[in-house]
């Protein structure tokens, strides 16, 4: 008798998703296999080994252009794959991590392809990815090395060098990336093959000295950098600096040859400690046990950091200054008032201004800092353990119960509450106190309320401005809310106009963890009151699931929040006289992407806000909260598994669970409240759309949008060093 064999569902697939993707490609490395021992065979027993291997390499092609193709890659990544898995083969790995690297090659490849650069970029970012997915680096690393050395390779063919140039200046690019350099480091490094002739000498012999000392040819790519960083003398790369090798070991009184042999003798390559922001912010040696290499590295860090302070834009460095002197001047009031930790952020940005940069009111504006800190109402008041300032020393128990000033404790237990009443857990215990309270009559009653609930939703207008409450909206808990991080709200030019005559949709980025800045603009404690006197109470936009949460419903339409849809956003841009909105485009695939000092916006894809702007007529005024990202540290960037975990309940729920550490309400470490950070939202000028369209196409879209991307680009660029100057460069994904 035979059995039927029954298909898995799609639960058990769903469930063994990592082993089906497996399956898949042994599948295909065995098919790879037999392709290429039955080419074999028909070369008869006495074919050489030679044409077997190639007769696999083939096969491996074969098969990784046949996936490709059937993915609908275009012809640039479906050559990018073959020619990845042929070389993954001839250089002697399994059929199955041929696929693997074929697949990898794929995707960059098509990446690039769909960004608008050549294939000549695409081969460059197919390669780096096989080359990095052999280093095991993580896909947030792989994916910004194959970024970085596809658009150096881009802009050198864009300046008209040769495809040879290119892909050299592609490649120095990506290991700059790869040494731990950020994304404007590694802009200088496609200079690196216009050195001079005694540098690039210099580097050849270090990468020979590294290779017969037994390193790894990963290793000899870091010294080869290395080599050119010395040979350059600044961490910008060769395009900021015309010093050789022999310059620099002429200045400190050394031999070409002992400076090679400092290179040579580095310690090898590690991708996931270099690539740590703590380890390339932060020097942390030990004098007194300290090794000579590491002294001497330390050394080169400091010269590389202060040469860099050395230049500064002249033009952007008059528009920061400019814009701290208009913060102190700005008469403080019960809703806007400058923080100790602001004027503190004030302070080290002007410390580091080197004294040959300096404008000529930097003297002025120092004193006025120093004069507003001594009279500051907090500055008697002993400062948070969990502040950010430089001081490595961990804070004591006792600063965080015992010398906790009043007004502090004040701060976290409102933090405390509005942590609960965002998530479950007080919606919870509510329900449950009610439940016990009214008994026997509570099955009823809740049923009553759900039901009230859920007609409501239907027909109430959304946003329900009727039920705007403005005595809890200008509530002291959220002045105590500002005050914990604390928070501050400013534009980036003063004299900006926003008048009655228009709608204005605020754009937030980003949205880290609880979207603070954002949320709380639907208070007067924000002061948006004082910065826009023409415009009535602004609508937050929140998720929709929120309105059917007790408690949380009716607080969030106290405040005229919205439920971030279409037709919630159409319904008040429409309305005239000044109405706006705020949207945090980036949604929940942006949260899993917060973490401290990264700035990653998920905003390449997202185009349905500029649609909206322009069905409405809506400037768009884009924002960047400086500092929301800092608040946790996001336990789960680093694990693919965790992230398509997240991915999928995010499609299923539209929010994503989030692994996150922050602090505890009696420690400065492992809890879930937000840790005490200062957050600036400085809010851009308006960007005009033009007249309502009911049906703009895709080409106007595409043009508003692009034009957005700039401006976001250009706010945080502008405003980074001063309020947070240990934050990476804007990202878009």
């Amino acid at each position: 008798e035979t059995r039927r064999r029954v298909p898995p569902s799609r639960g058990e697939l769903a469930r063994v998703d990592k082993g089906r993707r497996r399956n898949a490609l042994q599948s295909s490395a065995r098919d790879m296999e037999a392709a290429a021992s039955e080419e074999a065979a028909t070369k008869g027993p006495s074919s050489p080994v030679g044409e077997t291997l190639e007769a696999s390499m083939r096969a491996a092609a074969a098969q990784a252009e046949k996936k490709a193709t059937a993915d609908g890659a275009p012809p640039a990544a479906v050559k990018a794959a073959g020619e990845a898995a042929a070389k993954s083969r001839a250089s002697g790995k399994t059929p199955y991590d041929a696929s693997r690297d074929g697949q990898a090659a794929q995707k960059a490849a098509q990446k690039v392809l769909k960004d608008g650069m050549s294939p000549e970029a695409a081969k460059v970012a197919a390669e780096r990815a096989v080359a990095a997915r052999g280093l095991g680096m993580s896909p947030m690393e792989v994916a910004k090395e194959v970024a970085a050395a596809a658009k150096a390779t881009q802009a050198a063919l864009d300046s008209g060098a040769s495809p040879e140039k290119a892909k050299a200046a592609g490649e120095a690019a990506g290991n700059a990336i790869r040494s731990g350099k950020s994304v404007v480091e590694a802009a200088g490094e496609d200079a690196n093959k216009g050195k001079s002739p005694e540098a690039a000498k210099a580097a050849g012999e270090s990468a020979a000295k590294a290779r017969s000392a037994g390193k790894l040819p990963r290793v000899i790519a870091n010294d080869e950098g290395s080599a050119t960083e010395l040979a350059v003398g600044d961490k910008g790369g060769a395009a900021r600096s015309s010093k050789t090798l022999r310059d620099l070991a002429r200045e400190q009184g050394l031999t070409v040859e002992d400076v090679l042999d400092q290179v040579a003798s580095a310690q090898p390559f590690t991708p996931r400690k270099l690539s740590s922001l703590q380890q390339q912010q932060r020097i942390g040696i030990d004098l007194r046990v300290a090794s000579n290499e590491q002294l001497e590295e330390a050394v080169a860090r400091l010269r590389a950091e202060v040469e860099s302070r050395k230049k500064p834009d002249p033009s952007l460095l008059a528009l920061q200054v400019e814009h701290i002197s208009h913060e102190l001047a700005v008469p403080p009031t019960r809703n806007r008032r400058l923080s100790l930790e602001h004027l503190e952020l004030y302070e080290r940005f002007c410390s580091r201004i080197p004294p040959e940069a300096s404008p000529a009111e930097l003297g002025d504006l120092v004193q006025r800092i120093a004069k507003a800190k001594a009279v500051h109402p907090d500055k008697d008041f002993p400062r948070s353990g969990d502040r950010d300032d430089g001081n490595d020393e961990p804070a004591s128990w006792e600063s965080a119960v015992l010398k906790v000033p009043e007004g502090r404790r004040r701060q976290t237990m409102v933090m405390l509450y509005c942590n609960l009443l965002t998530g479950p857990l007080l919606v919870l215990a509510t329900v449950a106190l009610l439940w016990w309270l009214l008994r026997p009559l509570s099955p009823y009653l809740f049923a009553l309320y759900c039901a009230w609930v859920y007609y409501d939703n239907k027909t109430r207008p959304n946003p329900s401005t009727d039920r705007l409450s403005p005595g809890w909206r200008d509530a002291s808990i959220w002045r105590l809310m500002r005050d914990y991080f604390p928070m501050r709200h400013t534009l980036a030019h003063p004299d900006a106009k926003f008048d009655a005559s228009r709608s204005y949709l605020f754009c937030y980025h980003p949205h880290g963890v609880q979207s603070s800045g954002a949320f709380s603009m639907s208070t007067a404690a924000s002061g948006f009151d004082e910065l826009f006197p023409a415009l009535p109470p602004t609508s937050v936009q929140t998720l929709t699931m929120n309105f059917y949460l007790p408690m949380t419903r009716e607080n969030l339409m106290a405040l005229n929040c919205g439920d971030a849809s279409a037709r919630c956003l159409k319904n008040v841009l429409s309305r005239g006289g000044g109405s706006s909105a705020v949207l945090v485009t980036g949604g929940a695939r942006e949260s899993m992407l917060a973490h401290p000092y990264h700035s990653t916006c998920v905003l390449l894809e997202r185009k349905g806000f500029v649609k909206i702007a322009l069905q409405t007529g809506a400037a768009l005024v884009p924002m960047w909260g400086f500092g929301e990202n800092n608040l946790y540290e996001n336990m789960a960037i680093d694990s693919p598994t965790i992230r398509r975990w997240q991915q999928r309940i995010q499609r299923a729920l539209t929010f994503a669970p989030l692994l996150v550490a922050g602090r505890g309400v009696f420690s400065y470490t492992g809890g879930l409240m937000p840790r005490r950070r200062p957050i600036t939202v400085v809010i851009g000028d308006p960007i005009d759309v033009g007249a309502a369209e009911a049906a703009p196409s895709a080409e106007r879209i595409a043009q508003v949008h692009a034009k957005y991307i700039l401006a976001v680009k250009e706010l945080h660029a502008r405003y980074k060093e001063i309020y947070d100057p240990k934050a990476q460069p804007v990202e878009l994904v």
